[in-house]
């Protein structure tokens, strides 16, 4: 079994994911351990360009290689990573319905901050 490396920063492993085959790929193990075969199937796009894939990204650490006899087992090194595609899936709903000021991809918009610093300043004056 592989060990995922302290292996990349944030723009790296988006750059690696911006690929709709390796994106894909990571939906389908999000499901849980599969074999090579399988996954081939589910993809329905040629062996070798798939293998190649499931090659790279066990070698950037986003997978775990398991052999079993002559077949091989893939899985997410990071389950945590199905959380990450799910939150871009969000994110790029949100964005392809267009502008909307009332929408904040941040968690403090200013409006939140600023309503925090009132209440802080509140509770330092003794008022509730």
């Amino acid at each position: 079994m592989q060990c995922i490396y302290l292996f990349m920063d944030g723009l790296s492993l988006i750059k690696l994911l911006a690929d709709e085959n390796r994106f894909r790929i990571v939906e389908i193990l999000s499901e849980g351990e599969m074999n090579v075969t399988d996954i081939f199937s589910r993809l329905g796009k040629e062996q070798s360009l798939i293998s190649h894939h499931l090659a790279n990204m066990r070698e950037q650490g986003i997978l775990i290689a398991r052999h079993s006899g002559k077949k091989v087992f893939y899985s997410l090194s990071v389950p945590s990573l199905v959380s990450f595609l799910n939150e871009a899936n969000r994110l790029a709903s949100i964005i392809s319905k267009g502008p909307n000021e009332e929408i904040s991809v941040f968690p403090e918009s200013k409006k939140e901050k600023d309503k925090e610093e009132d209440f802080e300043t509140k509770i330092e004056r003794g008022e509730d």
